[in-house]
């Protein structure tokens, strides 16, 4: 007979297998980590949900104050109206797409940002467009980038006035940012039809057939050359083969 048996018939239950009498063995430095790392957690959790709270509900970080960069006098004003930045709102929750949505509306602007200034403020890039001519028969003024707008500001005399729609506009807005400075300076209109009959009036009433807004340099060397032969029109829209026509017309006395 055997032991097992041995036992069964002595207790009238069986005997217990060596593993189910094992107990588990519990690992202190295992426990220790679990409740640095539960204690770490709740400490974590404890710091965000104040820094949320912090950022967007408290009035620690609210808009105090409104900065205009890149204009000034009046339009600082005027700029302040379209962004409508509303004070004491918290800085976080201020919709910078919708501030320079309004900024855009204002036809002068020609680009702008919106910055944040933590902790309580707020700063408004602004890039004015910048008049280079006067569309003809209008108020309107003519920009860099061939935007038609209402300056809001009296121009500095001696804009020259330009001629044209659609793509008379555009090329004749082109001609005018390619030729050389020195002729810039003498021209009183610009005037196109299309894109490659562009022409330029200058103030002693000389008139330039420039064509196209291609090879500005070589028709500025060609028409320099030109010019020392008197004449009432210049026709460098060929360079190669320049003509003139007429003869100056004389001052009235």
């Amino acid at each position: 007979m055997t032991s097992d048996a041995t036992g069964l018939m002595a207790t009238g239950t069986p005997p217990r297998r060596a593993k189910e009498r094992r107990q588990p063995v519990r690992d202190p430095a295992r426990r220790r980590r679990w409740r640095v790392f539960r204690f770490v957690f709740l400490i974590a959790a404890v710091l965000i949900a104040g820094l949320v709270w912090v950022v967007w509900f408290s009035s620690v970080l609210v808009i105090r104050k409104v900065e205009v960069t890149g204009v000034s006098g009046i339009l600082v004003n005027r700029v302040l109206d379209a962004a409508d930045v509303p004070i004491g709102l918290q800085m976080a929750r201020l919709d910078t797409v919708q501030v320079r949505s309004g900024i855009a509306a204002l036809p002068w602007v020609r680009a702008s940002a919106v910055v944040r200034a933590w902790p309580r403020g707020v700063v408004l890039v602004v890039e004015p467009r910048v008049a280079i001519a006067l569309l003809e028969g209008s108020r309107a003024a003519v920009s860099s980038d061939g935007a038609v707008f209402v300056p809001p500001e009296p121009l500095e005399p001696g804009l020259p006035t330009v001629r044209g729609d659609g793509v008379g506009l555009v090329t004749a807005m082109r001609v005018l940012e390619t030729i050389p400075v020195d002729l810039r300076s003498r021209v009183a209109l610009v005037s196109a039809t299309t894109r490659d009959d562009a022409e330029l009036v200058l103030d002693s009433g000389i008139v330039i057939r420039w064509g196209s807004v291609e090879r500005p340099l070589l028709k500025a060397r060609v028409l320099a050359a030109l010019m020392k032969t008197k004449a009432r029109v210049y026709d460098v829209a060929a360079p190669e083969l320049p003509t003139t026509i007429g003869q100056p017309i004389a001052p009235a006395d």
